[in-house]
């Protein structure tokens, strides 16, 4: 189980990368910082080796990856629920794990990293919405394949690193994997309502 004060997330408080302390001005300074990382990541990726390999990797077939990306994040979510409860129960055996809704969690005396993955369960499942209504764009409006299985590939990695980062407690990356996430899901949709514009951005 992850340390309540694990080395990572410390050093990032002392080097500045939290947002803790965070107030309209840092949030504002940072936000296009944050904005330039998670545009230049998912070209990068798009544009890479590495992203044609992690699609030949999956278990479908390309015109299949963003379907089966769909279909794996709710699941993502619900892993988190269910290692939630399986861990407040082995912490806690006499009944609190069924009582962990409305944010319970803490009052219980349980670990913070417990809340976290909570958190972050509901996080996903915001998410889902996200891809959904963007993936229906662009498997409606005909997003050329071999790019939408890489950006579908990305968002998913994306998604997965999330979790770990929010359970760790390192709210900055976990902030830069949020923001990626989201615009990797627009310029998903985005591509397919204007492809002479954005798809070469990307390809």
């Amino acid at each position: 189980m992850p340390s309540e004060k694990n080395a990572l997330a410390s050093a990032l408080r002392s080097a500045g990368l939290t947002f803790d302390d965070c107030g309209f001005f840092k949030l504002n300074a940072w936000f296009p910082v944050l904005l330039i990382g998670a545009n230049v990541s998912l070209v990068s990726w798009c544009r890479s080796s590495v992203a044609t390999l992690a699609v030949a990797m999956m278990p479908v077939p390309e015109a299949k990856v963003p379907f089966f990306v769909i279909t794996f994040m709710p699941i993502i979510a619900i892993v988190c629920t269910i290692v939630a409860i399986q861990s407040i129960a082995a912490i806690k055996p006499k009944g609190a794990a069924g009582r962990i809704r409305g944010g319970s969690v803490a009052k219980l005396g349980l670990p913070a990293w417990i809340d976290r993955l909570q958190q972050a369960q509901y996080n996903t499942w915001e998410c889902c919405i996200c891809t959904v209504c963007t993936f229906f764009v662009a498997v409606s409006l005909g997003l050329p394949d071999v790019l939408f299985a890489k950006m579908a590939t990305f968002l998913l990695l994306i998604r997965v690193l999330y979790v770990f980062a929010y359970v760790l407690d390192l709210d900055f990356v976990r902030t830069l994997l949020w923001l990626t996430g989201i615009n990797t899901c627009l310029l998903t949709a985005f591509a397919a309502l204007f492809p002479e514009s954005v798809v070469p951005m990307l390809a």
